[in-house]
């Protein structure tokens, strides 16, 4: 992107985080922690989460949501294991209420963090299954994702052999 195109972005997360902090629900707060992430404020990000997520009246939905943000924070962070560790939390919340298009996320999120941890069989798993999904709801933005997942995944293969 130009650069004032990222600063009209960063401008838009911060006035969106403002009108945010003053409503208290979990699913405004989900959008606070999303602009929080968008601001590379990682650790304010994961706090707002974990207090959505002691909300007792958080819906399933959102606490996988929320555990997605977690994961997406902890690999900005470079800390993989804890971030497959939230992907798959999240996968949980979504098995007990499937959201294709939040599962389809959650797997390209988890196998990035697999690559990145060398597990390149699991992450194989999980974009094939990402693949699926995505086919079937037509989402051309993840499908690129995958693929270039996949090629990176080859490429690193072949280049060991």
């Amino acid at each position: 992107k130009e650069r004032g195109q990222l600063a009209l972005d960063r401008q838009l997360h911060e006035i969106t985080l403002e009108l945010l902090t003053a409503i208290d629900d979990p699913e405004a707060k989900m959008m606070q922690a999303e602009a929080l992430y968008r601001l590379r404020q990682y650790e304010d990000s994961m706090n707002t989460c974990y207090s959505i997520l002691s909300n007792t009246e958080t819906s399933h939905s959102i606490r996988g949501h929320v555990l997605n943000i977690i994961g997406r924070c902890y690999q900005q962070l470079y800390q993989h294991e804890m971030a497959v560790e939230q992907f798959s939390l999240a996968l949980e919340k979504y098995r007990e209420h499937p959201r294709l298009l939040q599962v389809c996320r959650v797997k390209i999120n988890m196998a990035v963090s697999l690559i990145h941890l060398e597990e390149f069989e699991s992450a194989i798993e999980d974009l094939t299954y990402a693949k699926k999904i995505a086919t079937e709801i037509n989402d051309t933005v993840a499908l690129k994702t995958i693929l270039h997942n996949e090629t990176y995944i080859h490429s690193v293969i072949a280049s060991r052999h």
